[in-house]
């Protein structure tokens, strides 16, 4: 077995810095207290056969993004989805199982026009990722079990043919027991609003995507949803948005499946992707 301990990635410029005045638009920090690779076989890379792993290990990773969209644009560039981008490492790889133990995940999001960035959070993460090949004609599966913003569960799990080059694969997933106000560091510096009432009860969700759409189902079950505008002079926008707009309550026999359907973009990554084509069916429960 292989063990390294207490590995970090973690940029000498803060936040601000990396943006402003290195020009960065991603800024990444990692911090590993043990990584494990058990099951190598040292002898298939030597003689040119590629990576072969019974099992690799990461436990309590902390991994911290933040995306500043102050900064211009990139040129357009074509993102591989996930499972696609094996196909283009210059070795084979063949690793059966990779596991995550108490991870955690931060991703913070600079909106151009405001002041502070949004925060999103996943902590006590756990995943197991099996058939990680580009060899082998197996299906690649993936089960994740995390805390969301310190509050509701999600469970998700998703499944990718091999050898489609259309990049096919299904996701399906349940968050349950979270208020709408642990979204708040997301809400009131992304779209300038804050959840002032409302629990979600349960949310179910099962999609299917290729590299150009998806489609699915949402259910949504939740009650008492409120929300104030923020800034100068928005009593009247936080008057209508929760009498007029928003659904406050969408339970019992009301909790119907919504459709998913979305159209990729392409200079994505695959957790954009399925966000998107999350709330693509989202988005008419709500009444947004």
């Amino acid at each position: 077995m292989i063990s390294i301990e207490d590995a970090k990635w973690v940029p000498l410029a803060g936040y601000e810095a990396f943006a402003m005045t290195l020009r960065r638009h991603n800024r990444v920090a990692f911090d590993l207290a043990k990584l494990e690779i058990s099951g190598w076989n040292a002898d298939a890379l030597l003689h040119g056969d590629g990576f072969v792993v019974a099992q690799i290990s990461l436990h309590t990773p902390s991994l911290e993004v933040a995306h500043d969209k102050r900064l211009p644009p990139k040129p357009f560039k074509v993102r591989k989805l996930m499972h696609l981008m094996l196909e283009d490492l210059p070795i084979p790889v063949d690793v059966d199982l990779i596991r995550i133990h108490n991870g955690k995940i931060v991703y913070r999001h600079r909106h151009q026009d405001h002041d502070n960035p949004a925060m999103l959070t996943f902590d006590d993460l756990s995943s197991t990722l099996t058939h990680v090949s580009n060899t082998s004609s197996s299906e690649m599966v993936m089960h994740t079990e995390t805390r969301v913003m310190g509050e509701g569960r999600l469970t998700v799990d998703a499944r990718f043919a091999s050898d489609d080059a259309t990049g096919r694969h299904t996701v399906k997933g349940r968050f349950v027991q979270s208020s709408f106000a642990s979204f708040n560091p997301v809400l009131e510096n992304m779209v300038l609003m804050k959840a002032t009432g409302g629990f979600l009860n349960r949310m179910e969700f099962d999609m299917e995507l290729d590299d150009h759409s998806s489609t699915g189902a949402v259910t949504m079950d939740y009650e008492g949803v409120t929300v104030r505008m923020l800034g100068d002079g928005q009593r009247l926008k936080t008057f209508i948005a929760n009498q007029f707009i928003l659904n406050k309550d969408h339970t019992g026999k009301d909790s119907v499946p919504q459709r998913i359907e979305y159209v990729r973009l392409q200079e994505k990554n695959i957790f954009h992707y399925w966000w998107m084509s999350l709330f693509s069916g989202m988005k008419p429960v709500l009444g947004m």
